[in-house]
Formats: structure tokens, sequence, C-alpha cells
């Protein structure tokens, strides 16, 4: 499978052509790419989810408290995930992105008062997102070195929350992620949280550890897949003809609730 444009998307692959240090540096390679490859179409099924199962849930929640919810949005990146959870971006949204310039103006508000939260390892991206008005605060680190400062905060910040969302939640290590999810649910105000799975890229033994982990600590609400994003070529040769995976890899979505 070669990479070149299929179905009018164009194929790239990630681990093949896509340098993470120069896309992280320049907000259009990036997005360049994520488009390209389609995640936003995925992002884009979220925010539809949200909005038809959970907005009304957050509205409530927002009434019964006074004040707007804590959103931490870890893994955050440039905020693609964050548009679709607090604004609830459709696919044609996501084209704002297609800029140089470092503040622009969104084709939607919050759709819920929120004050949200992006966790990176990265601190550019995150500034981009603080700019365009995607996030409100940033705490940039690598999660996965939880013992370093400034994680302190972090988990203050999770056990706070009242929306919690990690993007590829098996990027982590899973004595992180027992970690987090005990913040999470040492909160005393109602709370929901969403994971993303990417088999089958993600290893089954590993996602099975997890899920199980999760279904311990939460209440689990609902789940939901939709495609991700397209392939390439090396791992079209480790998972297509096992999983049945030509174009595109799939992602599980997650969500649970504060018990």
């Amino acid at each position: 499978m070669a990479n070149t444009a299929q179905d009018g998307v164009e194929n790239y692959s990630w681990p093949e052509d896509f340098d993470i240090n120069i896309a992280y540096a320049n907000p259009m390679q990036f997005y360049d790419r994520y488009l390209a490859r389609g995640v936003h179409k995925r992002e884009a099924m979220l925010g539809k989810f949200i909005k038809r199962n959970l907005l009304s849930i957050f509205q409530d929640w927002n009434q019964k408290l006074g004040k707007p919810l804590h959103v931490v949005d870890l893994l955050c990146s440039y905020g693609c995930s964050t548009a679709a959870i607090t604004r609830l971006f459709k696919v044609e949204d996501f084209q704002c992105f297609r800029t140089e310039e470092s503040s622009f103006k969104l084709p939607k508000e919050r759709q819920y008062p929120c004050k949200i939260i992006g966790v990176d390892i990265r601190q550019h991206p995150m500034d981009y997102a603080i700019n365009s008005g995607l996030l409100d605060e940033s705490i940039a680190g690598d999660v996965n070195q939880l013992s370093q400062d400034p994680h302190g905060a972090m988990l203050q910040h999770i056990k706070n929350s009242n929306v919690f969302h990690i993007n590829s939640i098996m990027n982590l290590k899973m004595d992180v992620i027992k970690r987090l999810i005990d913040a999470f649910i040492q909160g005393k105000e109602p709370g929901i949280a969403l994971f993303g799975f990417y088999p089958p890229l993600d290893h089954e033994k590993d996602v099975r550890a997890c899920k199980k982990f999760l279904l311990e600590k939460l209440d689990f609400f609902d789940s939901f897949a939709c495609i991700h994003r397209t392939i390439g070529k090396k791992e079209y040769d480790l998972y297509g003809e096992e999983f049945g995976v030509e174009k595109f890899c799939y992602y599980e979505n997650w969500i649970c609730l504060r018990k």
C-alpha cells in the first residue's frame, strides 16, 4: 500500500514520514498531516457523541455546581480533542487550523461553561492552543515520569476535574494510568472520564488489563468505535491481514463516571 492519495485521502504514514519534532514546532506541519490522515473525523465523532449523550449532563452540572466545569485534557497536543470535547467541532470546523497565525477566531464557542487545563510533553503546542482560546492553562511535562514536577499540580487538577480526557491512553505506562485514575476518583464533585484506545496498534493484553482496572475503579457509561486514521505500509504489513485493517486503524472510545 503506497503513500499516495486514495479515495481522496492522502495516506501519510505516521512512523515513516511524520517527524514529530518538526510537527510539534510547526502547527501547519502538524495539521497538514492531521487533516490529511482523517484524524479530525474521529474527533468530530467524539463531539457528536457528547452532543447527543453528555451535553445536557454537563449543563445540569453547571447549574447544580454554580460554576464552570473543570476540564483536564491529557496528551492534548494542539488541542484537537479539546475542540471536540468543549466546542463540539464538526468535521468542517477543523479546517480553521489551516493557518500560520498564532491567534485566530474559532468557528464555535464553548458549548458549556468550563475552565480547560491542557497537559502535554511539549509546551509549544499548548501555547498555540492557549493563544487560539482552546485552553486556559497548560502543564508541560512527561506524564510517564510522574515522579517529577509539575505533576503534583497535574494530579490536583485531575482530582478537581469534572471532565477528564486521556487521548490514546495506552501511550501511558500502566502504573501511571493507575495513579491518574486514583487521583480522579478522589474528586468529590460529579465527574466523567473519556479514554481512547486504538486497535490493533495497542497491544491486546495491555488493553485488557487497562479496561479491567477502569471497570474496577469507575462506573462504565458507554463506548463507541470509529475510524481513527489512515495507516502506512509498515502498519499494514504488521496488522492488515491479521486484523482485517486495510486502509484505516480504528479508535475505541470509553466513557466512565466517577463513582
